[in-house]
């Protein structure tokens, strides 16, 4: 899913790779530390990506959006409230599919 970037970035080209333009921004390290339920960081990392062709620029800086007031990020921003809580909500769901995956790969190995 591309996310638009406010200021599009074009990395210079090295060599025998092209200069290219990106336009969106992908998000390559999500890390979030919650000690508790009053203290908690959210720190974001993101790459140049044009959506249109897949591509991420790996060689190019990566945009840092961080906060160390998760909760009140949470509490004052309704996306990230809806974020936190689809996280909660696939927990279960995801810990499901890794069983089955860890089944299946077990199976696999008899």
């Amino acid at each position: 899913m591309p996310i638009n970037n406010e200021t599009t970035v074009t990395v210079p080209a090295v060599v025998a790779v092209p200069e290219k333009t990106y336009p969106h921004l992908w998000l390559s390290d999500i890390h979030i530390q919650a000690s508790d339920t009053t203290n908690g960081i959210v720190n974001l990392q993101a790459l140049p990506y044009d959506g249109t062709t897949g591509d991420v620029a790996q060689n190019a800086p990566a945009e840092v959006i961080s906060s160390n007031n998760l909760w009140g990020a949470v509490v004052e921003v309704p996306e990230v409230a809806a974020a936190m809580q689809a996280i909660f909500d696939a927990v279960e769901p995801l810990k499901a599919w890794i069983a089955t995956q860890e089944l299946g790969a077990e199976s696999e190995s008899e």
